[in-house]
């Protein structure tokens, strides 16, 4: 896999984005996606209450119109192109309440391709925030290399700015796979420097896991 974070480094406070905008496909709602051949998929979601926005029953996500809905269009292909591969989202939530100053908006929009036993790839996300001169916009760049079918290495540098904060976050990781059929194994090790926005606020993340297909 060429693209990653730590975004999840061990502090709700971290502006690196786990989510992106009003991130509606946590939702309920109805959709849409029409495949063409040799170019990829369109899709279209609409959600009639978005639980990210709910300011009344938290967590609710009913099929009824609510305080906040949202839509999101989506792009996933490969353009005919062997080995790229494309993403674009975008999603936007009415606004919740007469006190929200703006709608939450999220654009993802990322790029990969693959030579072959190596693959590179770039990704941005940005969460247009309902307050002013919160927006967040980051940034991902990876590169993986498959040594054999059983190991791959990758590495992978992301960079969060958001507004009104000091300084930029930075995360920078390396991590290894290793597929044994059934189960493979994944370590990573990640450095993250001002996680917070602030000057200062670091970590160090190791991450093991296995996981099974059947």
């Amino acid at each position: 896999m060429a693209l990653g974070n730590s975004n999840a480094a061990g502090s709700a406070q971290s502006i690196f984005l786990t989510s992106v905008g009003a991130d509606p496909a946590q939702a309920y709602g109805i959709g849409l996606i029409q495949t063409i051949p040799s170019f990829g998929k369109i899709s279209a979601l609409y959600v009639p209450t978005n639980a990210n926005l709910q300011t009344g029953t938290a967590g609710d996500k009913s099929f009824v119109e609510g305080d906040s809905s949202a839509v999101e269009l989506g792009f996933v292909g490969d353009l005919g192109v062997k080995g790229l591969n494309i993403h674009l989202f975008r999603n936007e939530a009415s606004k919740a309440h007469s006190a929200v100053v703006n709608k939450l908006t999220g654009e993802n929009y990322g790029i990969s391709y693959n030579f072959g036993t190596v693959t590179v790839g770039y990704d941005r996300k940005k969460t247009g925030a309902v307050t002013a001169n919160a927006d967040i916009t980051q940034d991902g760049f990876g590169v993986a290399y498959a040594v054999n079918p059983q190991i791959t290495v990758a590495a992978n540098y992301t960079k969060a700015e958001k507004q009104g904060t000091s300084t930029d976050a930075e995360a920078r990781s390396v991590s290894l796979g290793y597929n044994l059929g059934a189960v493979s194994i994944i370590a990573s090790y990640s450095n993250i420097e001002n996680i917070l926005g602030t000057a200062g606020a670091d970590r160090d993340v190791v991450y093991l896991a296995a996981r099974t297909s059947f």
